[in-house]
Formats: structure tokens, sequence, C-alpha cells
């Protein structure tokens, strides 16, 4: 019996893919099954576990009825519709037109990829754009939602990943919070340009404030969101917001702000500026040189710059922002590293806005960093390490200086008595230099003038002898060191300006 319902089926989607072949495209999927097959006519049934594969869509049911002369399906009984891997439809019964990809349903539910879904009593739908009508519409529990809308009429576009609904109305729980006689929102986790969250706010001293964003996404590698507000007793103003997506998905971001103050707040609040604007960039992504599949050097590049003409400019970043500090700092960073190697360069730079002009305020433009990671020396236990440092702190006016630094430790560690004791001996040598630029008229406490170039150098050595002990017990692990150090300094150079006799008159 088994054998003959399996030869059965075989010959009845033998014939109806025959029939399908000679009226449908050669590259359509159309797959039809289930527990019982029969035809009647020209209406091939089937029921129970019934499924129903066309293209990309997947179909079960109960009983699934096919007319292959009118190419209409019909669904009865627990039917759901799916796209991919996503519920699409989950109704008792639907009618589907496969030529004109027509849907007619009764106590209709949607649901989006975002998890949004839809309940109607009546719908019907074409080409993935379905129309409803006394719907409900949440993102919770179906039999208990923490929200939902009431609405009277909508279209839910699948393809294009938006819902539009007439007169909503928004619960919470059960209790109704507001109304809106037209409303449009995405459904899918694509970006879409529109409206966002509107921002609002009172205060006694700016009145009332609202903040009302437009959000801008025509291409995948960048949007932008413009923020237009108003502040009814200080004035109006507006913001946009670029951002830019590299092709290792770091993300640039560009702002800039602009406000104006009404005469009458600025009398007010005596402010210096009636015009408030400023820009800032930020960016952070790695590989720029080496590439992402390098496995022995790798780089990064940070950058986070603003420039401000009034500290008011953060204080407008929205609706109730606060900022309290007068100094804003802007940096610039690079780094290059291997297993051997490190170099790195830095920018900074200061925005005292506490001062009327930054022209005497100090910048670090640039700082060069070079380490040498430690190594063996001649034989394997003679170590050193390397590292060099360069800050040039600068500033329109007033003087600045170049500062050199430079780290040369090298030592070596001899185990002993199979490495109970280790005996070890280091010589650490340290020079930095300043040089002091646009500063004259340099003198001592004594009035005795001094050279612009500072310099100051130290070589120590260091005799070490340690052990140490470990035990492990049965809930911890216990380790007891001990060490003997003898130091003492091999060589000491410093300037006249810092010199001991120096210090010794200024105490």
């Amino acid at each position: 019996m088994k054998t003959l319902s399996f030869v059965r089926l075989l010959c009845v989607w033998a014939l109806l893919f025959l029939s399908m072949n000679a009226e449908q495209k050669a590259d359509s999927i159309f797959d039809l099954s289930a527990d019982n097959v029969s035809a009647k006519d020209e209406e091939v049934i089937a029921e129970g576990n019934a499924f129903l594969l066309y293209g990309d869509v997947y179909m079960v049911a109960h009983k699934i009825i096919y007319n292959k002369q009118t190419k209409y399906v019909y669904l009865r009984g627990g039917a759901k519709i799916y796209q991919g891997d996503i519920l699409y439809l989950d109704v008792e019964q639907a009618d589907i037109d496969m030529q004109t990809k027509q849907v007619k349903v009764e106590n209709i539910y949607l649901q989006s990829t975002m998890g949004i879904w839809v309940m109607a009593k009546d719908s019907q739908g074409q080409d993935g754009v379905y129309s409803f009508k006394r719907g409900v519409i949440s993102g919770c529990d179906v039999v208990y939602p923490l929200w939902h809308l009431n609405v009277s009429s909508g279209t839910y576009n699948t393809q294009k990943g938006y819902m539009s609904v007439w007169n909503p109305r928004f619960y919470i729980g059960a209790v109704p919070i507001f109304y809106l006689p037209y409303f449009v929102a995405p459904t899918g986790n694509v970006r879409k340009s529109g409206l966002l969250s509107p921002e609002m706010s009172y205060s006694n001293k700016q009145g009332f404030m609202y903040s009302q964003p437009l959000f801008i996404a025509p291409f995948n590698p960048w949007d932008m969101t413009l923020s237009p507000q108003i502040r009814t007793e200080r004035g109006a103003g507006a913001a946009v917001e670029f951002r830019f997506a590299d092709s290792d998905n770091s993300i640039a971001t560009f702002q800039m702000r602009y406000f104006q103050n009404n005469d009458e707040y600025m009398l007010l609040n005596n402010l210096k500026n009636q015009d408030i604007y400023g820009g800032t960039f930020n960016y952070q992504t790695q590989n720029v040189i080496t590439g992402e599949n390098n496995q022995y050097v790798n780089d990064g590049f940070y950058a986070d710059i603003t420039y401000m003409n009034d500290l008011e400019y953060m204080r407008l970043k929205s609706l109730n922002a606060s900022f309290n500090t007068r100094l804003y700092e802007s940096r610039v960073n690079y780094y290059l590293n291997s297993s051997k190697h490190y170099f790195g360069t830095y920018l900074k730079y200061y925005l005292d806005l506490s001062k009327v002009s930054n022209k005497d305020t100090f910048q670090v433009l640039p700082q060069v960093h070079y380490h040498y990671y430690t190594d063996s020396l001649f034989f394997k236990n003679l170590l050193y390490t390397f590292d060099f440092q360069s800050k040039h702190i600068t500033r329109p006016s007033g003087y600045g200086y170049w500062q050199n630094t430079m780290s040369l430790p090298i030592g070596v560690v001899l185990p002993l008595f199979n490495d109970y004791i280790s005996v070890g001996a280091n010589v650490d040598m340290y020079g930095t230099s300043v040089l002091l630029q646009n500063a004259q008229g340099l003198v001592d406490s004594q009035n005795v003038a001094l050279d612009n170039a500072i310099n100051y150098a130290v070589g120590s050595y260091n005799i070490s002898l340690n052990s140490d002990l470990a035990r492990p017990y049965k809930h911890f692990f216990h380790s007891l060191h001990l060490e003997a150090i003898f130091s003492g300094a091999l060589y000491k150079y410093t300037s006249d300006a810092i010199a001991d006799d120096r210090y010794e008159a200024y105490n």
C-alpha cells in the first residue's frame, strides 16, 4: 500500500510538473507535497502536512488545493506563508493567484523581520504589498502586548520594509496614550530615511525647547541627521551629523552645530557670542597601511578633532546637555607596531574657552615615540630595550620648547643552583634635552643669564640577588620573593640651569 501510494504520488507530481513547465518559466521552482495527494479534474489536492514551494515562497497548511487552469492556490486550515526563514502570513485560510501573486485572506497575521506584527480582519495583497482593515499592530507578546496600535486601515510593504496606517491610536496596555491621523514606520532592519523621535523640554530661562531630527540614508556607505531646534526664549539653530563607513566598516563622523541667540537673551545673560558654531570630526580605524591579513605588522589611526567658538557649542548637543570643562582636547594619533618595533606620533590641540584668545595655550604638535622591545644582546641572558620620545610644545604667543628623551637599560640575569637563586646586574642610561624657543632674557635667582638649552643625563647601576619560593596547596598557591639590591650612580651631567648649586640657591 505504501509503495502504491508513493507511485501514485510520483505520477501526480510528474503530471503537475509537466503542465507547470509548459506554462511557466523554466527557472521557476514549484513543489507540492503532502501525506495524501490526489487529482480531480483540474485540481490537485494535497492533504495532511501539505506544503507548497514556489520560488522563494514556502507555504504550509492542513490542505492545499491547486487549480492548474486558473493557477489559483487555496490554503485551508492553519495556513502559514514563509519567505526565506521569515514568517509573513499566519492565517486560517488564504486564496492566492499564482499569476498575479494576489492574496486574499481573512483574520490575517503578518510579521516583519524585526518582529513587528499585524493582525487584521480583512486583507488582500499582491507582490508583497498587503492592505488591511481594522488592524492591531505591536512588537510584543501577541496575547498580552505591552504596547499596541489600533488602526482603521493600513498597508504593509514587505519588499520595501515599511508600514503606513490610518487613524492609529497608541495604547500602553489597555490605556490610550495619543492619536495620529496618519503614521509611517519602517518594519525591517534596513535603514530608512524619515523623522526620528522629537526631543522636547522646558526651561525657565530658555522657554519651551523643541528639536526634530530628520534621518537621511540614501546609500549604504553613509547617512546623515539634520536636527533643527528652537528655544522660544533664547533663539534657534540647527545641527548636522554626517556618518561614513569605510571598506572595513570603521565609522567616520562629522558634526556641525550653529545657534543664534536673540538680543534679549544676550543682554539678560551678558553673553560674549551671539552666534555659536563649531565642528567635530571623529574617526578610528586599523590596518591603514599594513593591510588586514598582515601577521607581522599592524597600524592604527585615531582622530578626535573639535573646534568651537564658545563653550555653549557642547551644551547645545542636546536640549539638556551639560559641559563644565573649560579645557577641551583634540587628538590625532597614529601608530605602527611589530614584534620588535613600535612607532607612534601624537598631536594634541587644546581649547581653553575661559580665555579670550588661545594664542598663549600650549599645544603638542607633534609628539613622536619610538620603542624597541626587550631583546637579547650578544648572548641569551644579556637583555636590553630602547625608548625614545620627542615632544614639540608650541604656541603662537610666548615661549615653547622641544624635549627629546632617551632611555637605554641593559642587564644580565644568571640563574644559579638549579634556578633556586638568580644574580642580576643592569645599567640604566637616561638622558633628556630641552631646547627653549622664543625665550629671551632667562636668568636664575642670582640674576645670572641662562642658556636656552637644558640637558640632563644620568647613568646608574643595580646589582641584585633574588630567590623565588613557591608551593601549591589544595585551595591556593603560595609564593615568596626574596631580593637584595645594591645600586648607585655611575655618571651624572646637568646644564647650568638645573645644576645642584642652582637648586641650593633657590632653596
